[in-house]
């Protein structure tokens, strides 16, 4: 995770998710969030660094709470910072994605098979991949997202998913657009 473009929202968006729940009304109102001790309702545990988070609102701590507590409350209707997550791993800006993702082996960046089909999320609506891309990359990309079957990918496009399946080897054997 890129902690400069992310930490702060994901930090946000678990303080936030008892109220989704509808399990509290008021974050203060959970107990075993680091809201509480964030907010100085009671002292943090030597293992909860709340300074940092406070550093990111301000050098006054009053002001700062201040600050942090508006943040917080002004996310509640917030797009989940998950949405952004890429290729099941990375989340952050563009650059970051594309730094972590390179240091990768090939093959770790395409196998999903040790990701639970539940787990596998869809990053973009499925005709996000197909804009300014030829078919076939759009296809390899969507597929190997994790976010995708083949089965669906099929549906999209009105072929059947072993259509899609022979697409997928023949751009992996040559990684060059097809005709279809």
């Amino acid at each position: 995770m890129d902690k400069d473009g992310y930490l702060l929202e994901l930090c946000r968006y678990v303080v936030l998710n008892p109220i989704r729940a509808e399990m509290i009304k008021q974050s203060i109102d959970y107990p075993w969030s680091r809201y509480r001790a964030t907010v100085g309702y009671h002292e943090a545990g030597e293992w909860l660094d709340v300074d940092w988070t406070l550093s990111q609102f301000g050098r006054q701590k009053k002001r700062a709470i201040e600050k942090y507590s508006e943040f917080v409350e002004e996310g509640i209707y917030n797009d989940p910072p998950l949405n952004d997550l890429q290729g099941q791993l990375a989340l952050g800006s563009d650059k970051f994605v594309t730094k972590v993702l390179a240091k990768l082996p090939k093959e770790s960046q395409k196998d999903l098979s040790e990701i639970p089909k539940k787990q596998r999320r869809k990053i973009y609506a499925l005709s996000t991949y197909f804009r300014n891309k030829d078919r076939s990359a759009a296809i390899y990309d969507a597929y190997y997202s994790g976010g995708y079957s083949q089965r669906e990918i099929g549906d999209y496009w009105g072929h059947h998913y072993s259509t899609v399946s022979r697409w997928l080897k023949r751009y992996e054997e040559h990684m060059t657009p097809l005709m279809v």
